[in-house]
C-alpha cells in the first residue's frame, strides 16, 4: 500500500454553479483499510468513508447533517427487515479541492457509521476513476461490467438461475452476504444448504439482521472469485422464495426446505466482502468504461 493516506491527481476544475461535474476527471486513490476523504458541505468539513458497496446516495449521520446546516428538501423512508428508518434528503453542493458538484444526500434518525461523518460511493465523487489500494498479494487481473443506480449504487449485473441479480463489492464488509431471494437462487443453481447456526450481521444504523451460512455444493464464480459459501439474510427481500435448511433435529443427510413467506418483496442482490477481496492489491471503479477492475 502507498504510504500516503490519500492521493489526488488532476483534480476536476470547478463545475458550473448548481450543477454536477459535466466530465469527471482524474484519479482518486485511497487505502482500502482507511478509505477516507474530507468533503466540505456549506463550508463545513465532513469526513466521509468511501465505500465501493455504498448505496446510491451520500449517507450522513444526523449530527453531520445538522453541522452542515442542511435544509430538508424531502422525506425518505428506509426499511431494514422490521426496522423502519425515517430520514431526509437534500441536494447540496459538495467541495473537494477545486471540484464543486451537487449530489443527493440523505440522513436518518440514527447514525449510520461510527468512525466517520458518513459514507460516499465512488460514483458520487468527481473522479473518472476511484482506486482502493489493498494489501493483498494476488496478481490476477480481470474486469467486470459495472453499472450505477439510485438505489443500488455501483453493482455488477449478473444472472443466477436465470434471474437478474445485482452484485455489489465492499471492502468494508467482512463477509459476503445475499438477500433471502438471491440466496434461494444460489441454492437452486449451485446446490447446498443452510447451516443451523444463526449469525447476526450488522448492516448500519445499529441494525443487525439474522443470517445463516449457505454452503454451496458447487462454488459460484464471480469473475476470478470463487465463492464456496455466503451468508443469507433469512427473511429480508425473500418474498415467496424457499431456502434449503438443515433443521436442528435433522440428520446430516436430511434437508428440509422452508417455504415460509418472507416479510418483504423479492430483491435479488448480494454483496461480495473481504472474505473474497482480502487478496486484492487494488480494486478500481472506472466511470466512463463502466467497469470494475481487480488485481487480486
Amino acid at each position: 500500500m502507498r504510504k500516503t493516506a490519500l492521493l489526488l491527481f488532476a483534480l476536476l476544475a470547478a463545475a458550473p454553479a448548481g450543477g454536477r461535474p459535466a466530465a469527471p476527471a482524474g484519479l482518486l486513490a485511497v487505502p482500502a483499510a482507511r478509505p477516507f476523504v474530507t468533503v466540505a458541505v456549506n463550508g463545513q468539513p465532513l469526513r466521509l468513508k468511501v465505500d465501493l458497496g455504498a448505496h446510491g446516495a451520500v449517507i450522513l449521520n444526523p449530527q453531520a447533517a445538522a453541522r452542515a446546516r442542511l435544509d430538508e428538501e424531502g422525506r425518505v423512508t428506509m426499511r431494514i427487515g422490521p426496522v423502519k428508518l425515517r430520514g431526509s434528503r437534500a441536494s447540496p453542493r459538495l467541495e473537494l479541492g477545486q471540484a464543486r458538484w451537487k449530489s443527493e444526500v440523505m440522513w436518518f434518525d440514527r447514525s449510520y457509521v461510527e468512525d466517520a461523518d458518513g459514507v460516499v460511493g465512488p460514483h458520487h465523487l468527481p473522479f473518472a476513476e476511484v482506486t482502493f489500494e489493498g494489501q493483498g498479494q494476488g496478481n490476477s487481473a480481470f474486469s467486470i461490467e459495472a453499472r450505477n443506480s439510485e438505489d443500488r449504487g455501483v453493482f455488477a449485473p449478473m444472472r443466477i438461475a436465470g434471474k437478474k441479480v445485482a452484485v455489489r463489492f465492499s471492502l468494508l464488509r467482512p463477509r459476503s452476504f445475499a438477500t433471502g431471494s438471491a440466496g434461494a437462487l444460489l441454492a437452486k443453481q449451485q446446490g447446498g444448504r443452510l447451516d443451523r447456526d444463526v449469525v447476526q450481521q450488522h448492516l448500519g444504523w445499529d441494525v443487525s439482521r439474522p443470517t445463516r451460512r449457505l454452503a454451496m455444493a458447487q462454488p459460484w464464480k464471480v469473475g476470478e472469485f470463487s465463492l464456496a459459501d455466503i451468508l443469507v439474510r433469512l427473511r429480508d427481500y425473500r418474498g415467496k422464495s424457499v431456502l434449503p435448511t438443515a433443521e436442528a433435529d435433522a440428520s446430516a443427510q436430511d434437508i428440509v426446505v422452508t417455504g415460509r413467506v418472507g416479510r418483504q418483496g423479492v430483491e435479488h442482490f448480494l454483496t461480495i466482502g473481504l472474505d473474497q477481496l482480502h487478496s486484492c492489491r487494488s480494486v478500481t471503479y472506472s466511470r466512463a468504461a463502466k467497469q470494475l477492475s481487480f488485481r487480486c
